[in-house]
């Protein structure tokens, strides 16, 4: 409804960390406490975080079928040593708010990753096959 476009339209137009979905803060504080509701940019920043790591794990599943291993530790080592650079950049900066950006920024590596092997993996199957 229109809930829903302006939070996109806010999500879109100033980012996960200057979005606060509209319902966000006030289904916090109904289901958990007050308090909780100052934190809705965490939920923000977790969702997005668990959105792409949905999207990565699907996308390791296509290299997974495609058999490609040994590309899935690199992804992994890539995506771990940039949560962990971010948490050290973000987190005594932001408290919370840096700890959930730091998960989405891993997650967001591990989602890329996997794009562009299985982008290789069907470049070479639409090579072989037009031969």
């Amino acid at each position: 409804g229109a809930a829903g476009a302006v939070s996109g339209l806010t999500l879109a137009t100033q980012g996960p960390s200057g979005a606060t979905l509209t319902p966000g803060r006030s289904v916090l504080a109904l289901l958990y406490r007050e308090d909780y509701g100052a934190y809705s940019s965490v939920l923000n920043w977790s969702m997005l975080a668990g959105a792409f790591g949905c999207v990565g794990s699907a996308l390791g599943q296509g290299m997974s079928s495609a058999r490609e291993f040994r590309v899935q530790t690199v992804i992994l080592a890539i995506s771990v040593a940039a949560g962990a650079g971010a948490c050290l950049l973000l987190v005594p900066r932001q408290g919370l708010d840096g700890a959930a950006q730091s998960w989405s920024i891993a997650m967001a590596c591990f989602m890329i990753g996997g794009l562009v092997v299985n982008g290789g993996v069907i470049r070479r199957l639409s090579a072989s096959s037009a031969r």
